[in-house]
């Protein structure tokens, strides 16, 4: 079972973090080839066109937590998937 949450969406870009686990993002029914293994629990959600920022000029994507949700997701395909293991 794959849970629609912010790390297993596609659109979602977590920070790389040592001590991450898969099972900070749901649980082990998540680990493999979609596990968010050594990303941090917060990331940036790239769905949609960033937003301005707070200083002129600036811009900002929407932060979330890996166990957020929302109904745009979509789960990563497997040739990302596959790259994401090699890297």
């Amino acid at each position: 079972m794959t849970y629609k949450i912010c790390a297993f969406c596609r659109f979602w870009q977590s920070e790389k973090t040592e001590g991450a686990s898969a099972a900070d993002a749901g649980g082990t029914e998540n680990a493999g080839a979609e596990a968010p293994d050594r990303r941090s629990k917060i990331g940036l959600c790239r769905r949609a066109a960033p937003r301005p920022g707070a200083d002129a000029g600036s811009v900002q994507w929407p932060q979330t937590a890996q166990r957020d949700w929302c109904g745009e997701w979509e789960g990563r395909d497997i040739e990302y998937r596959s790259q994401t293991l090699r890297g």
